[in-house]
């Protein structure tokens, strides 16, 4: 049966409002999603706009997010707008700093990129430096005057420039007479210790004796500290105030007034005194070495954890090396140096990144006869 004609129309007249319903719904569904997002933008734009603060530096104004302000590590104008100190405020709501302005742009150009712009000229370095002292920015521009360097002696001496990645040759300073050569000593607890051995004990034909030396500043002289019970002891390393030295296959713990605890043997056997001994954080690694039976250049890399107490291997080294000279630095570990098992002296250097787990290589140094020290 066919549908009457007025009925027809009807009927697409009302599918067509239908279709237009549904179209205006879906525009003003758009509408109203546009303008949630511009008044979000409007809102974060308000915020931002709240959030600067107007600087007085010496009557020349400077304006900065107070996140720029307070992205870095505590320093003098993260604590001036963290709302912890009462600080006073203008009448225009400005913070005034009773300093020289002139290098203040500098101050908030490195807060904002990281980065660190150094005028030309010794005086004018010279103030930024004092400036950055001033807001506690030192350390973060690299401007304390002080930096740890990488420092290799042997029969030359040369600095690592992390910038350009290369060694730079230097003039080999002269070791003090009074103290012994480079490698001789290591830091522990602010002093420097050494492994003394008594020589009377030659003369007199009775068992070698070994000690603990710590160096006299005042009279420039080593004193004991006390004996190490063993009668081949290799290395010193310290971990804090920690005191350790390796006497092969395992280390000694200083407890003090003579008494030495033993820790838990290494996993892997190396002949005395031909590995490289360096702490990394709350730990001893042990890197290289020789290994007596079968006759092998050992590459193995082993860490001591001193809160688990136990041994765990770490990655190859990219080089075996015997006799290694390592150390830590910029928290990583460096090794450098060392010989073959034929003899023949190694000039290569490799870094290890304890947090990715990864050897990588670095410049080798030109000078390694007769030894290298870190």
């Amino acid at each position: 049966m066919q549908v009457p004609r007025p009925l027809h129309l009807l009927t697409s007249i009302v599918e067509a409002l239908q279709a237009a319903v549904a179209r205006r719904r879906e525009r003003l569904a758009l509408q109203q999603q546009q303008f949630g997002m511009v008044r979000a933008e409007v809102e974060a734009l308000n915020r931002w706009q709240e959030e600067v603060e107007c600087l007085d530096v010496g009557g020349q104004r400077f304006h900065a997010r107070s996140a720029v302000l307070s992205g870095h590590a505590d320093h003098y104008l993260s604590a001036l707008v963290s709302g912890n100190f009462a600080a006073a405020r203008e009448a225009d709501d400005s913070l005034f700093i009773d300093r020289d302005p002139q290098h203040f742009a500098l101050i908030l150009q490195h807060l904002r990129e990281g980065t660190t712009s150094v005028p030309h000229g010794a005086a004018a370095r010279g103030q930024l430096r004092r400036e950055a002292q001033y807001y506690g920015l030192s350390e973060s521009m690299g401007l304390s005057g002080t930096r740890t360097c990488l420092f290799a002696v042997g029969e030359s001496a040369a600095i690592y420039d992390s910038n350009t990645r290369q060694w730079v040759e230097i003039e080999k300073p002269q070791p003090c007479r009074r103290l012994g050569d480079f490698d001789d000593f290591r830091p522990w607890g602010g002093r420097l210790v050494r492994i003394l051995f008594n020589r009377a004990s030659i003369v007199s034909r009775i068992p070698s004796e070994f000690f603990v030396g710590v160096f006299n500043a005042m009279s420039w002289r080593w004193d004991v500290l006390d004996v190490i019970p063993s009668p081949d002891p290799q290395h010193l390393a310290s971990v804090g105030s920690r005191l350790f030295c390796q006497v092969s296959p395992s280390f000694l713990e200083y407890q003090g007034n003579g008494h030495w605890e033993r820790l838990p043997g290494m996993i892997v056997d190396r002949e005395e005194g031909f590995s490289g001994l360096c702490a990394l954080g709350d730990s001893l690694v042990v890197v290289g070495g020789y290994h007596p039976s079968p006759q092998i250049t050992l590459a193995s890399v082993e860490q001591f954890s001193l809160s688990e107490r136990k041994w765990v291997q770490l990655p190859d080294m990219l080089c075996a090396r015997i006799d290694p000279c390592v150390t830590e630095w910029q928290g990583k570990l460096i090794v450098a140096g060392g010989w073959h098992l034929v003899g023949e002296d190694i000039s290569s250097v490799e870094s290890f990144d304890p947090i990715s787990g990864v050897w990588q290589p670095m410049p080798s140094l030109s000078h390694t006869d007769g030894g290298i020290h870190l």
